[in-house]
C-alpha cells in the first residue's frame, strides 16, 4: 500500500461475500481471530463468507523488530491500507470486523 506493506490472508471462495480483520497492535489474525473463526457453532456461518485477515505492517509471522527511525503508520493512514485493500481485491462491499486499534 502506498502507506507500507501488509499481509493479507484470504479464506473461502473469493465469489462470497466478504468480510475483512483487522486485528489489534502487537496480534496477528490468528491470535485475535482464529478462535471465533473455529468455534463449532460458527462453522455454518464462514462457509458462507469469504475473509480476507489484514495483517499490519511489522505484525507478520517472523516480523523483524520495527525500525526505531521509522514511524508507524498512524490510524488514518491505517484505514486507507483497508481502502487500497479492497481496490487491489475488487471488493465493493465488505464487512468489517476489527479489535482494539483495529476496530478504530
Amino acid at each position: 500500500t502506498d502507506y507500507g506493506q501488509v499481509t493479507v490472508t484470504v479464506h473461502g471462495d473469493r465469489n462470497k461475500p466478504a468480510v475483512i480483520t483487522f486485528h489489534d497492535v502487537g496480534l496477528d489474525y490468528k491470535g485475535c481471530f482464529m478462535g471465533l473463526l473455529n468455534y463449532m457453532g460458527t462453522s455454518s456461518i464462514w462457509n458462507e463468507l469469504c475473509v480476507y485477515h489484514i495483517t499490519a505492517p511489522g505484525q507478520e509471522d517472523n516480523a523483524s523488530t520495527w525500525p526505531t527511525l521509522e514511524p508507524f503508520p498512524t490510524l488514518e493512514q491505517m484505514a486507507m491500507q483497508v481502502k487500497q485493500v479492497c481496490q487491489y481485491f475488487d471488493l465493493r462491499f465488505v464487512f468489517g470486523f476489527g479489535v482494539g486499534t483495529g476496530a478504530h
